[in-house]
């Protein structure tokens, strides 16, 4: 009978310490990653075109940027308004730009009685490729793990001239970016 317990002892002590190395590796955090998140990634910017007011005689910068680079066409129609008086212009995506449109606005906001609209679409300005795993970082208490990883920023578009106004930080080319992981019985899955 003792022969019996020390086996079931030593079998259990066997089993509980292979599930204890079931450590998260590099390969394994990267393939769950990519599955997940599906890379290249596409980056975009919301801007806003067709008819529209503003306080100045002149647009931000990144419209001009964008309207050398061939994107937009840009007419200055003068101040008008109902109470407020602003100065207004007709902002008009190009063929060039309109490839770029991710998201297109399905609702316009009509803008006073000229029949015209302001829309507010999503242009894409890169993508994103997964680079590598940088950090794991094992939780046993909750049976989880953050695992930190880099994406590279690439194959730019125009539109990525959008952060080169003044007022907008230029994001980072490569980006450390955080996923959580969760420890089940069938192994490693996404926490989310």
């Amino acid at each position: 009978m003792k022969n019996y317990i020390l086996i079931a002892s030593a079998l259990l002590l066997t089993i509980s310490l292979a599930g204890c190395k079931d450590n998260l590796t590099e390969n394994k955090a990267e393939e769950i990653i990519k599955e997940k998140l599906k890379f290249p990634q596409t980056n975009t910017v919301d801007i806003a075109y067709g008819l529209i007011a503003f306080d100045s005689d002149s647009l931000p910068k990144y419209y001009y940027i964008l309207q050398k680079k061939g994107m937009f066409d840009i007419k200055y129609l003068g101040i008008g308004g109902f109470l407020v008086l602003n100065h207004r212009f007709r902002i008009t995506p190009t063929k060039a730009a309109e490839k770029f449109i991710t998201q297109k606005d399905d609702k316009p906001i009509k803008q006073g009685g000229s029949g015209e609209f302001l829309y507010r679409s999503s242009f894409k300005t890169c993508e994103e490729q997964f680079d590598k795993i940088e950090s794991i970082h094992e939780i046993p208490e909750v049976n989880g793990a953050d695992v930190k990883y880099l994406v590279r920023k690439e194959n730019f578009t125009p539109f990525w001239s959008y952060y080169l106004d003044e007022t907008r930080k230029m994001p980072d080319s490569v980006r450390t970016r955080t996923f959580s992981f969760i420890k089940t019985n069938k192994g490693w899955i996404p926490y989310r």
